[in-house]
């Protein structure tokens, strides 16, 4: 699942016409790295949960023939709002990858995916260390 319905406040001007999951990174719309490591990770199926612009969203994916199932939020319901109403619309069952649309990183979905069944855990959270979060 691919959480892609945020304002994008911080990225304006950028975002007020264009999704943020639709922002170009090298020449490729950030949503399609989310894919790329969903595909990776052997998910059958990917989400997105949209909301603002969404509708810009339904039309990429249209237009450029990605398969990906849209869950478009009627009001801003803020990323754990969006995951759950992904899950209760879809009924998706364990294991559930969630991605935020506008993250670029380098991970081994293979190795996350493995390392959350071997510690039977309810839930595994990547985070990245930053050095300075104000600036």
């Amino acid at each position: 699942m691919i959480i892609a319905g945020g304002y994008g406040t911080r990225l304006y001007p950028l975002t007020l016409n264009r999704p943020k999951s639709l922002l170009p990174f090298l020449d490729r719309p950030l949503i399609e790295y989310q894919m790329d490591i969903a595909r990776e990770a052997g998910c059958e199926r990917i989400f997105a949960a949209t909301g603002h612009l969404g509708a810009d969203i339904r039309a990429y994916a249209h237009s450029s023939s990605i398969d990906v199932h849209l869950i478009e939020e009627e009001e801003p319901l803020d990323t754990g709002g969006a995951v759950a109403l992904a899950l209760r619309s879809t009924r998706l069952q364990p294991p559930v990858l969630v991605f935020n649309g506008d993250i670029v990183c380098d991970l081994a979905p293979r190795s996350l995916v493995a390392t959350h069944e071997r510690t039977t855990g309810w839930l595994t959270i990547v985070a990245a260390e930053v050095l300075d979060a104000l600036h």
